[in-house]
């Protein structure tokens, strides 16, 4: 039976044109680059706690930086709205990959969702939040947990924060200092940034404190919070008590952990920072240790210009034990450099079978092992 099987499938190699080959070969370059691919590392992605359906546990998924393209930083041609379109489409397929995988409770958006965001005109703007929003589609089930960055609302350079910014960005949103609750944790979105002193924003966030009620209390922020100086870094400290912070921004993963942020006697304070550039199938973290511990989650977005992207997951119990891995995504520019050389290549093929014909008018009809009897 398999000999049959076996001569039939060459008699029908045998009997393919080359340009029947071609469009083989084409359609199944498709195939493997737009989804064996994802199905290849998803296998190679850390393995995740089994999913519990308890109130004992949390799972998060992370995303940073997702920054959906606009129009101002497109071409305004065709161009422009294809290298949307495959953006869009990339993200929406690795979350929806990322996001079955994980099976999350909520899922944070750590700022900077929207590239031109803090720039774009109203009905611009509402457009972006569409996408935005069709893109990262997530259960009802789940809880979405949102945090304004600098693309978002302005704070960075010559791009001012404003209060008409963040009053849009809020209508579609949710606010920006807020307290968002998931089980037995207090999510707090302190909406700290380079340019608004932490007196402005302790003025603002004051009011957060009497809304703590879970275990344990896990600061957002777009921009890092760790690193900044001492005077700045304690009040954050005093007002919420934090056992743990994500941030996003620097679009690379990078761990920073404090082991004296308490310590009100000390001009300055010790801290470490490392990149994560091959972390492990999982991090421990213990949300009871003194110690101050900052994740800062790299871009989910091929567009940020570097060459790694993922998404992250923590699963937190409510004994304190953190668990967190980054789910590594595939290269997409590799994936378009592909499709260049396979475009460059057929061209290569039509012009050379073009001039073939052109010489040899009368030549006969060439298979794919070479010319028909």
């Amino acid at each position: 039976m398999i000999n049959i099987v076996r001569l039939s499938l060459n008699r029908t190699w045998k009997k393919l044109t080359l340009k029947q080959a071609m469009v083989l070969f084409i359609l199944s370059f498709v195939f493997i680059n737009e989804y064996v691919v994802y199905v290849i590392q998803e296998w190679r992605w850390a393995k995740v706690r089994p999913l519990r359906h308890s109130e004992d546990e949390v799972r998060l998924l992370l995303v940073g930086d997702p920054q959906i393209q606009g129009y101002n930083g497109e071409p305004p041609t065709i161009i422009g709205s294809i290298t949307r379109w495959d953006s869009d489409r990339y993200l929406r397929s690795t979350f929806r990959q990322a996001s079955n995988y994980v099976k999350p409770d909520a899922v944070l958006f750590l700022g900077d969702l929207i590239d031109e965001g803090s720039q774009a005109q109203d009905e611009h703007y509402s457009e972006y939040v569409d996408r935005f929003k069709e893109i990262f589609k997530s259960p009802t089930n789940v809880e979405n947990i949102y945090v304004s960055g600098d693309n978002d609302v302005g704070g960075e350079g010559g791009d001012f924060k404003t209060k008409v910014k963040v009053q849009r960005y809020e209508k579609y949103f949710g606010n920006s200092v807020a307290v968002q609750k998931v089980k037995f944790l207090d999510f707090i979105k302190a909406d700290y940034d380079f340019i608004t002193s932490w007196n402005d924003t302790a003025d603002k966030a004051k009011h957060l404190v009497k809304l703590l009620s879970g275990r344990f209390r896990i600061i957002l922020n777009h921009h890092g919070i760790l690193e900044r100086f001492k005077r700045e870094l304690y009040p954050i400290v005093k007002m919420f008590s934090p056992n743990f912070i994500f941030s996003a921004h620097l679009h690379l993963p990078t761990i920073h952990i404090c082991t004296d942020c308490t310590e009100l006697d000390k001009e300055k304070y010790q801290w470490e920072g490392n990149t994560l550039t091959d972390v492990p199938d999982q991090i421990k973290f213990d949300l009871n240790s003194p110690n101050l511990v900052e994740i800062i989650q790299p871009t989910c977005s091929y567009r940020m210009g570097v060459p790694e992207m993922a998404y992250g997951v923590a699963v937190i119990d409510k004994n304190g034990a953190l668990e967190y891995t980054l789910l590594w995504l595939p290269s997409r520019y590799i994936q378009l450099y592909l499709y260049l050389a396979l475009t460059i290549c057929v061209i290569v093929v039509v012009l050379f079978k073009l001039c073939i014909s052109k010489i040899w008018p009368n030549s006969r009809k060439q298979t794919f092992y070479g010319r028909t009897p």
